[in-house]
């Protein structure tokens, strides 16, 4: 954490879970964490965690004055229900469903016309047409670019180049939500990196 203040170019995102409720100095340790170094935002992994969304809630009562961003992978919740009941008990917190495909879509359409502080990350989200229809029934501001693993070979990437939208639609998607949710200021001295891949780095 020391190193990534240093570079300012990596923002961490803590992986919570249920069990600092319980660990011997995990709340005081967390809250001391989160004090010097700026965290914006936190992961979850119910399933993976062996923990349910509800048994978060009272981690979050305790975390919710920092307005963190939530990240949720859809994959690791066994109710994806729970995903709308947390953000109606959490109307302040802004949470991001990931890793969200074809299997899911409707599962994220009905939480994305529930729940306003609900969107959407697009790194499995390349079936064809799917940013286009979110971005017209619930606006761009709900949609995060996410790049994903590898193993989509650049999927994420020809979506969102290709995809028929308004310059500043695509600009939304691709940094600006993400900057205003996580409170960042937009740096244009990115470095883009070459992958030995080159169908990657034709479409970077």
């Amino acid at each position: 954490l020391d190193a990534l203040a240093e570079k300012d170019r990596l923002i961490p995102a803590f992986v919570i879970g249920n069990a600092i409720l319980w660990e011997r100095q995990g709340l005081e340790t967390l809250h001391a964490l989160m004090h010097r170094h700026r965290v914006r935002a936190f992961r979850l992994f119910p399933s993976l965690l062996n923990h349910t969304l509800a048994q978060v809630e009272p981690l979050l009562e305790q975390l919710v004055a920092y307005s963190p961003t939530l990240f949720i992978d859809i994959r690791t919740v066994s109710q994806p229900d729970a995903i709308g009941e947390l953000a109606s008990k959490f109307p302040r917190l802004n949470f991001v469903v990931t890793h969200c495909s074809w299997p899911n879509l409707t599962t994220l359409f009905d939480l994305l016309s529930r729940h306003e502080n609900i969107h959407a990350e697009t790194s499995w989200l390349h079936t064809c047409g799917t940013v286009e229809q979110i971005v017209q029934q619930f606006g761009a501001h709900r949609l995060l670019f996410g790049i994903g693993s590898p193993l989509n070979q650049g999927a994420c990437i020809a979506e969102l180049a290709h995809a028929n939208l308004t310059e500043g639609e695509l600009r939304q998607i691709a940094h600006q939500n993400l900057e205003r949710l996580l409170g960042l200021s937009f740096r244009n001295d990115c470095i883009i990196p070459k992958p030995g891949n080159r169908l990657w780095s034709h479409l970077l």
